[in-house]
């Protein structure tokens, strides 16, 4: 893409700019095109690093770079676009830390960051993106705890942080979170499972949770919860037996090497 593109979009006076296939960089030009609301550079085979001038379009509401070659740090800059309500970066080669400076979007509804080379923590400034309602940070390289903060996030339907190298216990802050539909979690080095974050997403395959998470500990009497369990928590099937169940609904047992017998429920 060349700057002659950007010219061609001021010219027009473009609120939306959605070039079709083009591969090269992103011209920095891109960041005086002030009155422009929509950018959707999707699908390309864009390379280089992603411009910080992009963070002077004050009028953005959506900003599309996914599924490109770019590369790079994350500009800190984009957390100057106070009307941006989408942002979708993944499916590139970005790396670096998540910048805090992404918690200043207040506008912001859906965050995709996925499938990039993103390491660090997650910033505990993304717990204050209150109108937020997806974030998408899976399948990256990213450590450190769940930060307790995305209790904030009052307006969350989706939380998708599965295949990272997360670990510590799950925020138990994440059980208090109403409109919270999903919640993957699988793949990392997560510990400890709180009873409340078990209660709340009783309807969910647990495995979402749990799977490939091999230190995770189950919350205490989750037989008595009702839950749909995943047998991956029990380590030896005696302990089924031994275990008070009366408001058992579903028992599920998947992914065992052996099931040498069915123990005798009293």
């Amino acid at each position: 893409m060349s700057g002659r593109d950007a010219r061609f979009c001021v010219r027009l006076n473009f609120e939306i700019c959605a070039l079709l296939p083009f591969a090269g960089s992103i011209p920095k030009e891109l960041g005086d095109l002030t009155k422009l609301e929509q950018l959707a550079l999707n699908n390309n085979h864009l390379t280089g690093t992603i411009p910080a001038e992009l963070g002077k379009l004050e009028a953005l509401k959506m900003l599309d770079l996914e599924h490109n070659k770019l590369s790079g740090h994350i500009p800190p800059q984009l957390g100057q676009l106070g009307a941006l309500q989408y942002l979708s970066l993944s499916l590139n080669k970005l790396d670096g830390h998540i910048p805090p400076e992404l918690g200043a979007l207040s506008e912001l509804r859906v965050l995709w960051l996925n499938g990039n080379k993103l390491t660090g923590l997650i910033p505990k400034e993304l717990g204050e993106l209150r109108r937020l309602e997806k974030l998408v940070l899976y399948s990256n390289n990213l450590t450190g705890p769940i930060p307790s903060d995305l209790g904030h996030l009052s307006a969350l339907k989706e939380l998708y942080l599965q295949a990272n190298q997360l670990s510590g216990p799950i925020p138990e802050e994440l059980g208090a979170l109403l409109r919270l539909e999903k919640l993957w979690l699988y793949s990392n080095n997560l510990t400890v499972f709180p009873r409340a974050v078990a209660e709340r997403f009783a309807a969910q395959d647990i495995r979402l949770i749990t799977e490939d998470n091999p230190w995770m500990e189950p919350p205490a009497d989750v037989l008595k919860m009702g839950l749909a369990y995943a047998a991956s928590f029990l380590k030896d099937l005696e302990d089924f037996g031994r275990t008070s169940s009366n408001r058992l609904k579903v028992v599920q047992f998947s992914f065992l090497d052996t099931f040498p017998f069915f123990p005798q429920v009293c």
